[in-house]
């Protein structure tokens, strides 16, 4: 005679199939690239990265579940150091040809959110009390034939925990520079350096276009190359102290991106008094991760040009 009862429930844990016999639910695919992301406080366009994960279940039970509204997928993230954290959720997979569910999801991160660890974790939970729960693949030497009383909410499986490395700190030297589009038909770009939170960069709607586009392509380091580097040497030159050594009254000095910037110029001992107009490019591009060997080789790569300087390239379509 079968009995019912509330816990301990099967429980699928990744690949670790001490409930289970044979089934999973891994991260299976895992991805991160560069690109602006909306700050949805101010409206604004900051630099961030986008993770993109696909959590793949292999259970018959639960992917039944799944496919009836009867369990979803849940994906937490949380960036440990700065306690922001989202959850991305999904009422529906996509099948995959061995009977399993696969579940993509992007989650975009602003840069500044970004130092210490970031953590991603995925569930599928439930969504309506099941009074009658025993999965087909559970281990009947655990459980034998018990039916188990799981309420709305519960979770049925986890995968481990993917961890994403950022360092101890911020990189400030991307995050002062906020990029957004102008109402302005008439200017291509214009810079405002006097704004407080960070150095405002307008371009002309259609040149913001083709940067997302560039973006979404892969041309992250190009469009720093040719964006924030010629910003970022320029703040340099604002946040130099005057000819003498003289740092005071300059009122770059005292706005939030200025003062975020001098730190991390602090941090990386490099010192603004005695600097040339060639030691602010050098600055900017090592502050940026050396942004200008990174487009040249992102264009390279991207070109495919063999070694006689010529492209192979066959695809000159637009963007």
């Amino acid at each position: 005679m079968t009995g019912k009862v509330q816990y301990p429930y099967p429980f699928l844990l990744d690949a670790e199939q001490d409930d289970f016999k044979t089934s999973s639910f891994t991260i299976s695919k895992f991805s991160s690239k560069t690109t602006d992301v909306k700050n949805t406080e101010t409206g604004e366009y900051e630099p961030g990265h986008k993770f993109t994960l696909c959590a793949r279940l292999v259970c018959g039970s639960l992917v039944k579940l799944v496919q009836r509204g009867e369990a979803s997928f849940r994906l937490l993230w949380c960036a440990n150091k700065t306690m922001t954290r989202g959850v991305v959720s999904l009422e529906r997979g996509m099948p995959d040809n061995l009977g399993g569910l696969e579940f993509t999801v992007s989650v975009p991160v602003r840069n500044s959110l970004l130092f210490g660890q970031i953590t991603f974790e995925a569930f599928i939970v439930s969504k309506n009390d099941n009074p009658y729960y025993m999965p087909d693949d559970a281990d009947e030497t655990l459980f034998g034939k018990t039916f188990f009383n799981v309420p709305a909410g519960s979770v049925l499986a986890k995968t481990n925990v993917r961890t994403v490395d950022f360092g101890d700190e911020p990189n400030a030297a991307e995050d002062i520079i906020s990029i957004t589009p102008s109402p302005d038909a008439e200017k291509t770009i214009s810079v405002n350096f006097n704004s407080e939170s960070a150095i405002k960069v307008l371009l002309r709607e259609k040149e913001f276009e083709w940067r997302g586009k560039l973006l979404d392509k892969g041309f992250n380091r190009t469009v720093r190359a040719e964006i924030c580097l010629p910003v970022l040497v320029r703040a340099l030159e604002l946040l130099a102290p005057e000819e003498g050594g003289d740092s005071d009254g300059n009122k770059f000095r005292e706005t939030l991106w200025g003062q975020r910037l001098l730190e991390v110029l602090e941090r990386e001992n490099r010192d603004l008094s005695d600097a040339s107009e060639t030691d602010f490019v050098e600055i900017a591009n090592t502050l940026l991760g050396d942004v200008c060997s990174g487009a040249l080789c992102e264009l390279y790569e991207r070109f495919n040009f063999d070694s006689d300087g010529s492209d192979n390239d066959s695809d000159n379509g637009g963007l």
